[in-house]
């Protein structure tokens, strides 16, 4: 993060699991909070990433809010918590998905 004036932040996002992405809203939030705390910049500031600007705002005694264009660069389908902790921890496909309750283990 660079702090660029008191009005301005300059960020670049690396997600865990992730890696580099061009924004993040809360990257964006996080990086204005800190910079407004230690004396940095003002309770409004623009956030600049490489996917766009975001305006965030954090009023005395508020809570944080944001203001920003949304682009969809990504569509999936969501496999829910019990496919993802089938995948995590190798357990066969749950009952709810078909197979018959004798044959579902746990770990």
């Amino acid at each position: 993060m660079t702090v660029v004036s008191r009005r301005r932040l300059r960020v670049r996002f690396w997600e865990r699991g992730v890696g580099y992405t061009r924004a993040s809203g809360t990257g964006a939030a996080s990086a204005a909070v800190a910079s407004i705390i230690t004396g940095r910049a003002g309770r409004e500031v623009t956030v600049e990433c490489d996917g766009g600007e975001l305006a965030v705002a954090w009023p005395e005694g508020g809570t944080v809010q944001q203001t920003g264009e949304v682009e969809v660069l990504f569509e999936g389908d969501w496999i829910g918590p019990a496919a993802q902790l089938q995948r995590r921890r190798k357990w066969p496909t749950p009952p709810e998905a078909g197979v018959p309750r004798s044959s579902a283990k746990g770990p």
